[in-house]
């Protein structure tokens, strides 16, 4: 039998007991759950430069809605986004805690230790965090090759910290030097070379280095980037060539010019809080303008040779000419008349600055003499190295009939390969003069009678006199004649056919008439953009409206679309109609300027953009049909 039916006092003394005991209990659950504990933290204390870091600091059980702690000191880390608040609810053995968290996203920008210093918390009384110290390393880059740390690899600049990084020994520019101590005269290659390990990289603009004291022959310029897989002691590389030129100093001593540098950009996905994503993605894939890009600046060391003189020694003779070349002559023909004139082709070929090579000197003889000369040149560039042929005609003239002999020609240079002077010297050719080809002479002219005297007016019946001339008629006008209003009638007839078929090929092929009259579109939107600037319109607006128009212009010319155009289809489209090659890629600059100002305001001013807009229209007016 239970105990209650014994102790009948004891039921209601349960009832009074029992919301006492329940009270009891939950207040001993509520113990823990109504503890404040506050304290921050970090997912890592050992980064690497760039790299993000979250802080967090936590608050369990708080007590009053709304108390949220100070920013700490992060002691020099960079703050990528934060605050972030969030909030949860743990249940757990009947007892349910409340945790709130805030978050900051940081970056080290450089080596070294930050320490980030103590939060505050007031929640009835004051709560403090303690400090926490995080190290920052360098970011392990892989060993780059021995032959390519031998080259001085300047590293990329961006303005984020921690994409230069990133980019450092993936992204960069190797120069080569043909040769780093040349002769005066010898040309030197310099040659810049885009190293790529998988980053999304767009070029935009080459900068040229400013060379003084020596004559700067350009080889090569890239219009798009043409990569190939290259391999240096088993690391593999994304290799473009870029630039070169033919270095040719003028005087000896130190020659020292200011590097190479190539502007460009890579995509980045930046998020809604301002961090940057990451830029190893792809390899150049985007389309011609990326809408959001993050812009790199790629140097090239700077270029220091040590230009030697020419050695003592010199032949009474030398031209001046520096490089090894050879030297062959040739006539026309072998045999002339007296009253002929002679071509002697004197031929100068081999490797050097070929260009400044200086002209042969014909010497003075018996046999012929020099009535003119002129030359041509044909560069090349084979195997790293320059050179070509540089073909000198002179014109002879003989001085008598016989067999002449055109005399040897010499010729001194200076051979920087073998670093002594050479003197090269032609054959004498023989020539067969023949006699002149006689003159024809004026005849006496003699009367028809018999023996001489003087001219008679019977001698002369053959001229008309003046006297018969007709000359008291008046002339009569030219439309009074029947003659000219049938002509003006064909004309007129011929004309109305030209139109009547003009317009029938117009309705046949509208192609041919929007190609007709894309020049005059082009003309008409340059000249609205510039009515707009003068009106006061904004940079963006301008530089829309001429991109617009020159993309309208490519489009009508060619009869495609003007929505999509990438550069290459833009570059080819354009080589299709034999437009040089260095007035595309500077066409194509201009666009990109243009791009910028829109998905990117830069410094250009309308004053620019009208100055761009005069510069398109000479560079589109030779490709464009009328």
């Amino acid at each position: 039998m239970s105990p209650a039916y014994h102790c009948p006092r004891l039921v209601p003394l349960l009832v009074l007991l029992g919301p006492v005991l329940w009270m009891s209990t939950v207040s001993r659950a509520q113990g823990p759950q109504g503890t404040i504990r506050f304290h921050a933290q970090v997912d890592q204390t050992q980064v690497v430069v760039g790299e993000s870091i979250t802080y967090s600091l936590v608050i369990e059980n708080p007590t009053q809605r709304g108390a949220s702690p100070s920013a700490p000191d992060f002691g020099g880390l960079e703050v990528v986004s934060g605050p972030a608040l969030s909030q949860q609810f743990i249940t757990a053995n009947g007892a349910t805690r409340s945790i709130v968290t805030y978050r900051w996203e940081l970056r080290a920008p450089r080596e070294g230790s930050y320490v980030i210093g103590p939060s505050q918390l007031a929640l009835g009384q004051a709560y403090q965090t303690d400090p926490i110290t995080v190290v920052a390393a360098r970011q392990p880059q892989p060993q780059l090759p021995l032959d390519l740390q031998r080259d001085n690899i300047l590293p990329a600049q961006t303005q984020d910290s921690g994409v230069n990084a990133m980019l450092d020994g993936r992204l960069f520019l190797r120069q080569t030097v043909s040769n780093p101590n040349p002769y005066v005269g010898e040309p030197v290659l310099v040659s810049i070379q885009l190293y790529n390990d998988r980053v999304n990289f767009q070029p935009q603009q080459i900068h040229p280095p400013d060379i003084q004291g020596a004559v700067v022959e350009a080889v090569f310029q890239a219009s798009s980037v043409d990569y190939q897989l290259v391999t240096h002691f088993g690391r593999q590389f994304q290799v473009a060539p870029i630039w070169q030129a033919a270095v040719i100093p003028g005087k000896p001593g130190p020659l020292t010019f200011a590097g190479f540098a190539l502007d460009g950009g890579i995509p980045v996905n930046r998020r809604a809080t301002g961090g940057v994503g990451d830029p190893f993605d792809a390899i150049f894939n985007d389309p011609f303008f990326g809408p959001t890009r993050l812009s790199v600046n790629l140097p090239a060391p700077q270029v220091s040779l040590n230009v030697r003189p020419l050695p003592a020694g010199a032949p009474a003779d030398f031209s001046g000419t520096v490089g090894a070349f050879t030297l062959t002559a040739a006539t026309d023909r072998a045999q002339i008349n007296a009253d002929d004139l002679v071509t002697l082709d004197l031929t100068l070929e081999g490797r050097g600055a070929i260009e400044l090579a200086s002209p042969p000197i014909f010497p003075k003889n018996s046999d012929f003499e020099l009535t003119g000369q002129n030359y041509k040149v044909e560069k090349e560039n084979k195997g790293g190295t320059i050179g070509g042929r540089k073909r000198f005609e002179f014109v002879l003239h003989p001085s008598r009939p016989g067999k002449l002999e055109v005399p040897p020609i010499r010729y001194s240079l200076f051979d920087p390969f073998t670093a002594q002077y050479r003197t090269l010297q032609t054959r004498p050719i023989e020539i067969n003069v023949a006699p002149g080809r006689p003159q024809p002479l004026m005849s006496e002219i003699r009367p028809k009678g018999a023996g001489g005297g003087a001219l008679t007016e019977r001698d002369l019946n053959y001229l008309l006199p003046i006297a018969r001339l007709d000359t008291d008629r008046p002339p009569g006008l030219i439309f009074h004649s029947i003659l000219f209003w049938n002509g003006q009638l064909f004309a007129l007839a011929l004309l109305a056919l030209v139109i009547q078929r003009d317009r029938r090929r117009n309705r046949l092929d509208p192609a041919r008439v929007r190609r007709a009259g894309a020049w005059r579109a082009l003309k008409k939107r340059l000249a609205a953009c510039a009515q707009k600037r003068r009106k006061g319109a904004g940079r963006e607006e301008l530089a829309a409206d001429l991109e617009h128009a020159v993309r309208a212009f490519i489009a009508d010319r060619f009869d495609v679309s003007p929505e999509g155009l990438t550069r290459p289809e833009i570059e080819q489209l354009l080589h299709s109609c034999a437009m040089p090659a260095e007035r595309i890629a500077r066409l194509c600059e201009l666009l990109e300027a243009c791009a910028a100002i829109r998905y990117a305001p830069a410094g250009a001013t309308a004053g620019d953009i009208d100055l761009w807009s005069q510069e398109i229209a000479g560079l589109l007016k030779e490709c464009h049909a009328e």
